[in-house]
Order: structure tokens, then sequence, then C-alpha cells
């Protein structure tokens, strides 16, 4: 065949003529093998060569797949009728038909691929000669370019012989494309004893000589067919490609140095992973230590590092992929999240992000058994890291992981809150966390749930009882207090401990207005100073304003400090009138002791339920008339005098009474005795201008205290004649200074030699005239 030749055109004509006939032909053929036998034979004696054989034409193509086809359904008989010397053109034309057939690449549109014909038993007397002359055809007519490289492979494979695929150029593969192949001829070889080995060699050496594209997507397309298994109990076949694979110890130190030289981006993260998944039931990767190669890939220039690479590597390694497979055990998983963790640690910067970022983390972690030892983990790291901490606005409280919220609450109370309790209402503090929710409550204007969460559980440890409410927001008011930014604050709005505080003090005022006030309370309120009123006053306006109830503070104290203010005068002026009046009463100490309980009683008692028994009330009126006077001489020398001594009075009603021995019978003459005063002074009044002096001048002996007394007396003087009165004195006080300064100018006069006129005579002797005989109106 190889020795003649013929014009392309005259070649392309032959087929051109065969199309048109050979169907036609085999239609009305009563012996179908043998007309196909025929033709294949007729094919085979065409000269074809380099020079006259192109890329085939739809009619060379159209001829070839109907021969084909028909050979197919007549295999067995064609092969069964091929005589010894007819052999020879039939391989040639086979060889001509396939190698059309694989030029043209129909088989992968409509046809099957025409090698698959060599896996049926009919044809395996005649396959190797076949094959031969169909590698010598393709080389001849400079056809190899033009052949996909898998048919190669193909071909090669189908040629019994170990030394002609060595002695093929072949081109560098994809591990698809020879499983592909693999699946198809190991069928074929099976008949051959040791194709295991022989097998087993030629992939191994195609590694060697580098003949497969070692990368990230060939590697992971093969440790899939590997792990695929399902069918390889309906398929043997399939079970001996994958343990020579797996077994292939060239193949696995291939991988091995890919990898350890690989520079992994982090878009290649993904791949790296299912890598890993894949091959935990293969031994492709055993040279390949997993959590080494994990751990050098994320250590690595850490501080070149960005977010989003330990993002995207935790994602890739740490996570489940999606069909929920991981790569590590529990163990592995624990040693190298804590790796991750040191790597984001150690910028504060860093962890403050990926804490922001940690949602998708905790999102792909999903139900993994090791997820609530990454929440944990993480929020351990938080309370580390005092960037966090501090700057939890920009990190935790972007988290919206119901699992991670609750952990961090339960740590911040251990952690943080059980630290400081003690100091938790220390709002002037600067460490104090309670100031730094509250300054970070602000900051973010009150639109955080958790935050307010934060500071819910945070007033959960602070105790505070009525004592101390009232002492920051009544006794001592000031806007510094825990209690009093409690209820203003806007962090505090719904926080319990407010409502709490507000009932406390809606149930206090509710109460003094049912029982009244004490004391101390009424005295801590007029003692405020303005800065005090002002806190004061802004709390209970508050409570005012919360509760239905109006409440007026300071209506309620002035009434109970009236109240108060009326009793406190009774213990206080009746024991100055016992010790005056009654310093000589029996029951003296019993009243001094009953006054005592009665003060004794102010100080924690209720206003209201301080008691004056009757006995002390009888004393009230005359308490409250003679306490004005019980500092006024003028008074205490009249009621000294004995009654048979005073001055008569015009007051006819005055009766006698006899000496007392009792406070109740002593202050009832000292008021008796006040009612004679009283009428004395008011006769003075009436009648001074006809009065001699020396009848009421006796009653300001002592010229020290006459103006002081007449100021005390004033209330019992007349208005008009108190300034007379207060003239006459002034001048009977200083009459003998006044007489003896009249003297002294008449005697100097007199020695000077000087005339003294009637009038000036008249005058200092109606001076010296003067004395206690003449009434008021002489001297005035």
């Amino acid at each position: 065949m190889y020795g003649r030749t013929c014009l392309r055109d005259y070649c392309e004509d032959f087929f051109n003529e065969g199309n048109k006939y050979v169907a036609d032909s085999l239609k009305i053929s009563t012996n179908k093998p043998n007309g196909i036998k025929q033709i294949i034979r007729m094919i085979g004696l065409v000269p074809i060569n380099k020079q006259n054989f192109g890329l085939p034409n739809i009619s060379t193509k159209n001829f070839t797949n109907v021969i084909m086809s028909e050979f197919t359904k007549h295999l067995k008989d064609v092969i069964s009728s091929l005589a010894e010397d007819e052999r020879n053109s039939f391989r040639d034309g086979m060889a001509t038909l396939i190698c059309i057939q694989l030029l043209s690449q129909t088989f992968k549109k409509s046809n099957p691929n025409p090698l698959e014909l060599f896996l049926n038993a009919s044809i395996q007397p005649e396959r190797l000669e076949i094959i031969k002359r169909l590698l010598n055809f393709i080389k001849n007519i400079k056809g190899d370019r033009n052949i996909p490289e898998s048919i190669w492979f193909e071909l090669l494979v189908l040629d019994s012989s170990d030394n002609l695929i060595k002695t093929i150029p072949m081109e560098i593969v994809s591990f698809e494309v020879y499983l592909r192949c693999a699946t198809k001829v190991v069928p074929a070889l099976a008949q051959f004893n040791n194709f295991i080995n022989r097998l087993s060699s030629h992939f191994d050496d195609a590694v060697k000589q580098n003949q497969f594209s070692i990368d990230l997507k060939n590697i992971t397309f093969l440790l899939s067919f590997l792990r695929n298994q399902s069918s390889d109990d309906a398929n043997p076949d399939l079970k001996t490609i994958r343990s020579i694979i797996d077994s292939s110890v060239p193949l696995r130190d291939k991988i091995k140095e890919y990898m350890s030289t690989l520079n992994v981006t982090i878009n290649e993260f993904n791949s790296i992973r299912d890598i890993f998944i894949l091959s935990i039931e293969s031994s492709v990767l055993f040279h390949i230590k997993r959590k080494e190669f994990l751990l050098k890939l994320l250590t690595n220039d850490k501080n070149l590092r960005s977010v989003d690479f330990y993002t995207r590597w935790f994602l890739a390694f740490m996570a489940p992929d999606k069909n929920k497979r991981s790569m590590l055990d529990d163990d592995e998983f624990k040693e190298l999240l804590k790796v991750w963790t040191i790597c984001v640690a150690h910028r504060p910067d860093l962890i403050v992000k990926i804490i922001k970022e940690i949602n998708v983390l905790i999102s792909a972690i999903g139900d993994h058994p090791c997820s609530s030892h990454f929440i944990e983990h993480m929020v351990d790291l938080c309370f580390q890291q005092k960037s966090i901490i501090e700057k939890i606005e920009q990190s935790v409280l972007l988290v919206q992981s119901p699992k991670f919220l609750n952990e961090f609450k339960l740590k911040y109370k251990i952690n943080v809150l059980n630290v400081y309790q003690n100091s938790l209402k220390e709002l002037t503090n600067q460490i104090n966390p309670l100031r730094l929710l509250m300054h970070i409550d602000v900051q973010i204007k009150y639109q955080n749930a958790f935050l307010r969460e934060l500071i819910e559980m945070t007033c959960e440890d602070i105790k505070i009882d009525d004592e101390e409410i009232l002492q920051d927001l009544f006794y001592k008011p000031d806007n510094q207090t825990f209690t009093y930014n409690a209820l203003f604050h806007s962090s505090f709005k719904t926080i319990h401990i407010r409502q709490y505080i507000i009932d406390r003090l809606l149930t206090q005022s509710i109460s003094w207005e049912d029982i009244g006030m004490r004391w101390d309370e009424l005295l801590a309120w007029s003692h405020h100073t303005n800065q005090q009123r002002v806190v004061a006053h802004n709390v209970w306006a508050l409570i005012r304003e919360v509760s239905s109830k109006q409440f007026e503070i300071d209506k309620l104290i002035n009434t109970e400090n009236d109240k108060m203010q009326e009793k406190l005068k009774i213990i206080e002026i009746i024991p100055s009138c016992l010790d005056i009046y009654c310093s000589d009463a029996t029951d003296k100490q019993h009243y001094k002791d009953l006054l005592q309980h009665i003060a004794n009683s102010f100080t924690n008692k209720l206003v209201r339920t301080v008691v004056i028994p009757d006995e002390i009330e009888q004393f009230v009126p005359i308490a409250k008339r003679l306490h004005p006077y019980y500092k006024s001489t003028v008074w205490h020398l009249f009621r000294q005098q004995p009654l048979t001594l005073l001055p008569p009075t015009t007051d006819t009603n005055v009766k006698e009474t006899p000496d007392p021995i009792t406070c109740h019978g002593l202050l009832t003459q000292a008021d008796e005795t006040f009612d004679l005063f009283t009428a004395r002074l008011n006769d003075i009044c009436t009648n001074w201008k006809t009065l001699s002096v020396s009848s009421w001048i006796h009653l300001f002996s002592d010229e020290r205290y006459i103006h002081y007394d007449l100021g005390i007396l004033e209330p019992l003087l007349n208005a008009v004649v108190t300034p007379i009165l207060k003239q006459i004195l002034d001048f009977w006080t200083g009459r003998e200074n006044l007489i003896c300064i009249c003297q002294g100018i008449v005697s100097l006069l007199t020695y000077l030699k000087v005339p003294i006129d009637d009038e000036t005579h008249l005058l200092f002797d109606s001076i010296e005239q003067l004395d206690k005989t003449k009434t008021g109106d002489d001297f005035y």
C-alpha cells in the first residue's frame, strides 16, 4: 500500500464516489459482512501519503462513518470471514478508516470513539496489527499534530509493545485525560498477563518524565477520582486503576515536590483545602504533613498578613466545606486555632477587625464539634486584649452571633464585673467598667441593644438600699452619685435599677404623705445648699412626672416643718420657764424628764407621732405668754417683790394666789404676777403724766438695762408713750451729772465775774428741783 501513490484529487474523488454508491450497494447486498470486508480491503489498497491526504472533507467523513457503522454492527461476522491472504489489505483499510475518523473527530459529536472498537473481544486477533499500521499511517501522513493527545495515549496503551510507547513522541497530558483513556483500555489489557505491573510501570515512568501536568487543579481531579469508590464493586477495572495511581511512589514524590515549593495565594486556599479533604483516604499526599504545611502557610511573613488573609485561611482550613467535610480532628483544630489566634493577636488593630468579622467565621464553622470551643476561645482572646475591651463598639458590639454574645456576657461578668464589683457605683473612677460602658453608649447614641444588656447585667451586681437612695437624693443630693445618674443618664433609661429607684422614692413619698416625716429629714432639707436644692428638685420633679400622683415635696415639707417647729417651740420654752419660775418646785425634775423624752422622740420618731402630754400642754399658754420676757430685768425685779409691797393696781379682778409648791402652782402664780406686771405697765403708760416718777422709776433700777428692757417690753407698752418714757428715764439716769454741770457752769461764771441772767438761773434751779416727787409731765 505504501509503495503506491496517487494525486490528492484522485484520492478525494475515490471517497466521493464511494460515498455516492456504497450506501446503496450495502442496502441491497445479500451478504453484508462480505460486502463490508471487500470495501475495507479496497480502501486498504488506495495509495495514501502526506502529499495526497489532507484533513477529511464532508464526503470522506460521511463515507467513513457509514462503513464504520456497518462494520461495528457485523464486526464478528466480518472478522470470522477473513482469509489469510485478505488480512493485510483489511488491516490497512481499517487503519485508513480509523485515521480518517480520528482526524475528523466526528466521534465527539454523534459517533462513538473509534478506538472503543478495539475493546470488542471479536477484534482482538487483529487489534495489535491494526494499531501498529494505524500508528505508522498517522506518522507517514504527518497527522500526529492533529490527533488529540488523549487519543495518542489510548493508542499507545492499546499497543501491546512497551517499547513502542517510549518511541512515540508525547506531549504533557492531564490526569483527567490519562484516566479517561485508562478506564477504556484496561478492560482490553486485562487479557494480558502481568498487565497491572506493566501499566503501573508505564504510569510511574510517565510521572518521572514529567508527562503529567502537576498543579492544584489536576491534583484535585486525581484525588476526587481516587475517592469515588462507589462503583468499584461493579467495575473492578476502576479499582485496579485507583490502586495503581494510589500506590505510585513517584507520584507522591512529585506532588510533595510541587506542594513544598508552591507559593500559595489567598485564592488557592479553597483548592488546598479540597486537596487535603480528598486525600484523607488516599496515600497520594503521604509525604505531605498536613498540619505542618498549614502552620507554615499561616506563620510565614505574619507581620505582612492582612485581615482578609487570616479570615480566608480560617474559612478554608478550619471550617467545614460546603459538604460539611472537615480535614481536621478536634485536637488538630484546637492546636491550629491556638496558633491562628497568636498570629492575629500580636497586632491590636488586626484582632479588633477579626472580632468585627467573626459573624462570618461562626456561621462558617456551623455545627462543627469544636464550634463551642472556638467561640469560647475567641471570647477569652477578647479579654486578653485591652484593645478589644476598650473598643468594643468597633468589634464586639458589631457581632450578631447569639452564641458569641452570650459567651461574652458570661466572661464579662467573670473577668470584669467580679473584679470591680465593689466599685461599680464609683462613676468618677476612670477604670470603672460601668463608666466605660456608659461612655461608649453615649458615643454610639444609645443604639446598641447588646450594650444595653451589658449595662443591665452590670447593674444587676450593684446593691443599693433605701438608705443609700435617700442619702444620695434627699439628705445630701449630689448629681455625681450613681443613684442620680441611674435616674437621669440615658444609658439607664430602660435598665431595671432605674425603675427600682423610682419605685422606692415613690413609695417613700407616699409614706411621707400618709404618716409624715422625721425630724432629721426636715432638718436635712432645710440645710440644703442651692446646688443640692436644684438636684433634689430635679429628683422629685421626675417622681412627679412618672407617677400618676401629683406629689409636691415643698408643700409637704412646709406642712411637716410647721408641725415640727410648733412642737420644738414647746420643748424649748417650757424648760426655761421651769428653770426661771419653778426652781423650788418639788416636781420640776419630773417635767424636765418628760420634756427630755419628748425631745428624744424627735430623733427616732415621725413628727406626727411626737405627742405633747396634757401635763405639758397645760403649761403651754403660760409659757408662750411669759417666754418672750424671760430676759427682762424689770419683769424679774417686779415678780421678786412681795405681793404686799407691790403697788396697788387698778385691776380689781386679780386674785391672791396661795404659795405653790408644784410647777403648776408656781407657773400659775407667775402668770398671775405677770397680770399684775402688765397692769402696772399699762397704768404707767396711761397715767404717766400724773404719776410721780417715784411710783414707777424704781422698776428700772439698773441704769445699764433701761433701753434693753424697754426693747423687750415694747409689746406691752403703748407705742406712743414708749419714747416719752425713754426720755424721762434717760434724763433721770443723767440728772445728777446734769446738776453738777449746771453748778460747775455757775461757779465758772461767778469766778469769771460773768453775770448770769434770770432765765439761766431759773433753768438751773428747775433742774435741781426735779426729784422723785415730780410727775412725768414735770420731767417731760
